[in-house]
This record gives structure tokens, sequence and C-alpha cells, in this order.
């Protein structure tokens, strides 16, 4: 696993100046925005309302890649697109709380949700500073990114975990090489300052020999480039015994999870839980079609999870117990 947020960027110094003033860093929307990210976690303050909002527009995907949660969830489990108007009861809520940055994606690939580039034209229009999402690509047609681009995305994430043909489509089975990068390299062409563009390899086994190929073939040609860890959700089947990655062996305690006190993620039925590492809702505080997000993250629920996080009584928490995320462990 790399580092305390599980991915290592690889720009050098000037591309991330270079990329600090094109993401609109000067502006003092962000600057309040990225203070309430860090610090509001760091002092256990409770806000009013997430400083951030993950909105999984769509929960259906079209891969079945090597390392994906899915592999481990009851087959039964029901996948949808958000309704749009889910959607904008959702972001009407965010521009009157005065929310800066929302990502439109999740579990699942986002333009799978035929209304996803009305979605981002909506968020857009609402006044949200930053809207992102994350993408295998294969769905990003030119005619998808030249409406992605019109609509005013500001950053798309994309994954492409390999740099030969071979590997990619060993781990993201399904998709076609060819098409992915033609895809790509169509966007690039296309796009003039927004979105900005970050493509991202996620580091397995089957992938690991080609890192560095990976690195020196979409250097320049992109504005980031990010090598992520693997998080093992094996754990979820209960039928498996209990996994511990490498990485975390060596892990001395816990950490309270900076989540709480940051964001929340809602599911494209319109659950609202509180934590992107909660792919199957344990943690589940209602639905948004039946209550206000803010109700939410003000509830007892929530509190009293923030209170068991903070003194580091993770393990008492199921869901809590069996995560991942390296930036819950203290090593």
């Amino acid at each position: 696993m790399r580092g305390k947020n599980n991915w290592q960027r690889t720009e050098s110094i000037f591309d991330k100046i270079n990329l600090f003033i094109k993401k609109g860093k000067l502006q003092p929307w962000y600057w309040i925005y990225r203070f309430r990210w860090n610090y509001v976690p760091k002092l256990f303050y409770e806000t009013s309302f997430p400083t951030e909002m993950i909105i999984e527009v769509s929960s259906l995907c079209n891969l079945k890649c090597l390392m994906c949660f899915r592999n481990y969830l009851p087959k039964e489990t029901k996948y949808s697109n958000m309704e749009f108007k889910v959607f904008q009861k959702i972001i009407n809520e965010c521009r009157k709380e005065g929310i800066a940055a929302v990502k439109l994606s999740w579990r699942g690939e986002s333009l799978l949700n035929k209304d996803f580039v009305k979605m981002v034209a909506y968020a857009k229009k609402a006044g949200i500073e930053e809207v992102s999402t994350l993408t295998n690509a294969t769905c990003l047609t030119p005619e998808v990114a030249q409406g992605l681009i019109d609509k005013g995305l500001d950053q798309i994430i994309i994954s492409v975990d390999g740099v030969t043909k071979e590997t990619y489509e060993k781990v993201r089975r399904g998709a076609n090489f060819e098409r992915v990068i033609t895809n790509i390299n169509k966007l690039i062409e296309l796009k003039n300052n927004k979105p900005l563009i970050r493509l991202q390899i996620t580091e397995i086994p089957e992938n690991k020999d080609e890192i560095q190929d990976f690195v020196k073939e979409w250097r320049g040609k992109v504005d980031e480039i990010a090598i992520s860890g693997f998080i093992d959700y094996s754990y979820i089947d209960e039928e498996q015994d209990p996994k511990v990655q490498e990485g975390l062996k060596k892990a001395k305690g816990r950490l309270p999870c900076p989540s709480l006190w940051q964001r929340l993620a809602i599911m494209a039925d319109g659950t609202v839980t509180v934590c992107c590492i909660d792919v199957q809702g344990k943690l589940a505080l209602g639905n948004v079609k039946d209550r206000s997000i803010k109700s939410m993250w003000q509830s007892y629920t929530l509190h009293n999870l923030r209170k068991i996080h903070k003194a580091r009584n993770l393990d008492s928490i199921e869901a809590c117990r069996k995560c991942n995320a390296r930036i819950t462990y203290k090593f």
C-alpha cells in the first residue's frame, strides 16, 4: 500500500505548481474548502454540513475487474442508476448549504447513467465549484467527452490498470484496450483547460511490472498520474478467512477516520452512508428521498460514531474493524 492516503502522485514539483494554478487553487473558495477538509477532522469539530459529497449516479458496471469489491458481494445485490429527480434534490440542498465539491461516482461506472452529462450541467449551474468523476472510459465516446467539456466538468479520473493490451484486459475484464486508449486520446485532443485529467493505475501483482512504463507512457499527456495501492475487500465474504493486507501488518493501532467529519456517500438508490469504504451500506443513516442530508449529518447516530472514533474504539464497530483504509491505522 502506498502512502497515508493509499495513492501516490508522480508529477515533478513544477508540474504540481502548474496543476495547482490550473485547478483554481488561488481562489478563496478553494482555501476555505481545503482548510475545512484538512483541519475540521483534526479538531473533531462537527460542522453543520459536509465539506464534500460523494454522489453515486450509477452503481451499475460493465466490467468485472480482478480487484473489485463486487467479486465478494452477494449475487442478489441490486444495482441501479440514480434518478435525475433524486440527483436534483441532492444538488439543491448542496447549493443551499454552500458545498464546494461533489464527486459524481462511487461503486459503479458513472457514464452508464444516460443523464450523466445533464447531471454535470445541473451541478455546475447550481454553483458547485468542483465537480469530478471517476470512470473506466469504456463509454467515454467523443460525443460524451465533448458534452462533459461543454457542461464544465472540472476533473475526470480514469482508471487504466495496464500499459499493454494483455495486462489491461486481464485486469479490466470486459474492456477493450484499444477502444479505451482511443477514447482517452480523443478527450485529450478535445479539451482545453478542463476537465483536468488524472490517469491512475492500481498496483496489483498482475501489473506491478508495468508501473514505470505506465508513468512514462502518459507523462506530459495528462494533468496527473497516480499509482494507487490495492484495497482488499475479501473480508466482505463471510465464508472466507479474514485477511490482513501486508502493508497493515506493522500497524500499531487505529486512528479516527477523518471521513466522519468530511463527507457523506450517497448510493444510487438514495441511501446515505458515512463512508466510501462502506460498499454494503452497513453504516447507513437514511435515504435522501425522505430525509435531508443535513438531518443525517447532524444525527445522533453519526455523532455517536464520531465519539467512538475519537476514543479510538474502532474495533467496536464491525464495518470499521474490518476496514483496510490505511489512513485509519497508526504506524
